[in-house]
């Protein structure tokens, strides 16, 4: 078809009716995201689930894009995606500017409510494992992920272990690269292991089934010795990589096909990203 012809077509491209005014900001694509999440809700979940943010790229006029420094694309759409190891999407939440409380959950955060919705469809008390970096990451998340059957493995602040203090970074290097330190803390019921391994710097995880044994070997290049040396690692840290990266696989997919269509509606550029999610 001609360019004219297809631009036609795209100017009349909707998805829900206009006469129906709500204060739903993705009310121009409710409909949309409905069918779409009950097609992924079909899926068998993966025993391996990692939840984390992915940028849907656009620099147009809407209230709820985003500026996110740390990512390739810095400005646009903020998505919360589940996924397990393969880039397979289980669900996930668009970011309007507010996170809700998850019905049925107790408050436990910002962070933590989109954890537990974005679990809401995986199926309890089988014990599925649940990888997430350190902005979703708190004791009170383990805590509820382990009283539904779910485990859960991932990075976290230190300000958010309140009462569980770890040596200094200057201390804690003096113990040698590839040194670790474990502790673990019964809450409401629940025991959570606290894990610091010094890379680097120290990089402190949070867990309610991984811990430091049985430890593996890295290879990481040392400064001083302009070699490659072998590194003790946990275990914790092992698993942790290699199931963490399922959200970043599935950005890396999108990226190499990325529809290239392009509007200056905002509501498009969502539509065009599910295609490509579905074709992932």
């Amino acid at each position: 078809m001609t360019i004219n012809r297809f631009e036609r077509i795209k100017s009349n491209l909707h998805l829900s009716n206009n006469l129906d005014r709500t204060d739903d900001k993705l009310a121009k694509i409710r409909p949309l995201i409905g069918a779409f999440k009950k097609s992924l809700f079909n899926l068998v979940p993966s025993e391996m689930i990692s939840i984390d943010k992915q940028v849907v790229p656009f620099k147009g006029k809407s209230s709820i894009t985003t500026y996110n420094p740390k990512k390739p694309y810095k400005w646009g759409y903020k998505v919360f995606v589940a996924s397990d190891n393969h880039a397979i999407v289980h669900d996930f939440e668009i970011y309007t500017g507010k996170i809700s409380k998850c019905q049925g959950q107790e408050d436990i955060g910002a962070a933590g409510h989109i954890v537990l919705t974005l679990l809401q469809n995986i199926p309890c008390d089988v014990w599925q494992k649940v990888y997430i970096d350190s902005w979703f990451n708190t004791l009170q998340l383990q805590v509820v992920l382990y009283k539904q059957g779910i485990a859960c493995l991932g990075t976290v602040r230190t300000n958010r272990l309140k009462g569980c203090t770890f040596p200094s970074d200057r201390e804690h290097s003096k113990s040698g690269r590839g040194s670790s330190i474990l502790k673990s803390v019964i809450l409401d019921g629940v025991e959570i292991n606290v894990i610091s391994w010094l890379d680097r710097k120290p990089v402190t995880l949070l867990s309610t089934f991984a811990s430091i044994l049985p430890t593996k070997t890295v290879m990481r290049f040392d400064w001083k010795l302009k070699h490659d040396i072998d590194v003790s690692c946990p275990s914790a840290v092992s698993i942790y990589n290699s199931f963490m990266g399922g959200v970043d696989l599935l950005d890396s997919l999108v990226a190499l096909y990325r529809n290239p269509i392009r509007s200056k509606k905002w509501y498009h550029r969502l539509l065009f990203n599910f295609l490509d999610l579905i074709v992932v």
